[in-house]
């Protein structure tokens, strides 16, 4: 799992580097019984803070940024997204992790947000599919593992939208 994180770290920096690589583009800038705590403080579509699915590519990519450098802005806040489901599980811990995996405006540099669906669940029989196209919305948590804090999204539902 920490060969994961420490990838996903490594992708977040090489995306940053495509986003100012292309910033002077023409594209249209519209705007499970672990260390991650209490999961049951997800949230409905009905008091969302942030809403990720009503912006452009390009907006996305710069929120998500923002909030994997800035993870502190975001806590407490309930966040809608969509996007591609990815679990991996690390041997170490035997934990399954979650994420939503957010593609950039030119496709080239993917974000994954790591969440945490509250209840009784089983992998994989109660989650999505691998690579199925997910909405959901959770409030935007952190914990502490293996020396480091994590940020996650805390959801109570998930939508399968392909």
């Amino acid at each position: 799992m920490m060969f994961l994180k420490k990838s996903l770290l490594i992708a977040l920096l090489l995306c940053l580097i495509c986003v100012l690589a292309t910033a002077c583009s023409n594209e249209d800038a519209d705007i499970e019984g672990d260390s991650r705590g209490d999961v049951g403080d997800g949230v409905g579509d009905d008091s969302v803070d942030l809403d990720l699915t009503v912006m452009s590519g390009t907006m996305v990519y710069s929120v998500v940024s923002d909030m994997m450098e800035n993870p502190d802005n975001y806590l407490g806040q309930t966040i809608k997204a969509s996007g591609t489901y990815y679990a991996s599980h690390y041997a170490e811990s035997d934990l399954h992790y979650h994420y939503l995996i957010i593609e950039s405006a030119v496709g080239c540099c993917p974000q994954g947000l790591e969440f945490v669906w509250s209840g009784e669940r089983v992998y994989p029989d109660d989650y999505p599919e691998e690579d199925s196209t997910i909405e959901l919305a959770g409030m935007f948590n952190s914990y502490e593992e293996l020396g480091r804090i994590w940020y996650y999204l805390a959801v109570d539902d998930i939508s399968v939208i392909t």
